[in-house]
């Protein structure tokens, strides 16, 4: 089978050392294949209780609807959260 491996990235974030960037890297490549699916998934809930916690604060009093509709807006655009949720739930 091919290697079909993300490419990598040139520089780590400005909030990361090269060295850290590095070790993380490693240790990301020892994963088997269901350990890297469960770190996406555990990066991905902790990425929605994140954007959560954001309109939560810009919109305190937002119902689930709005919440869900919100996050639509940041993960695909607004013209999809529409029409996935309807524009009245602006």
């Amino acid at each position: 089978m091919a290697d079909v491996r993300a490419p990598e990235l040139t520089q780590p974030p400005m909030d990361t050392s090269a060295k850290a960037w590095v070790v993380a890297h490693e240790r990301i490549n020892s994963l088997r294949p269901d350990q890297k699916a469960q770190l996406a998934n555990t990066m991905s809930i902790d990425c929605e209780r994140l954007a959560r916690a954001g309109i939560a604060v810009v919109e305190p009093t937002a119902s689930e609807d709005r919440v869900r509709h919100l996050l639509a807006v940041r993960r695909y655009r607004p013209d999809f959260a529409d029409a996935a949720f309807g524009p009245s739930s602006c």
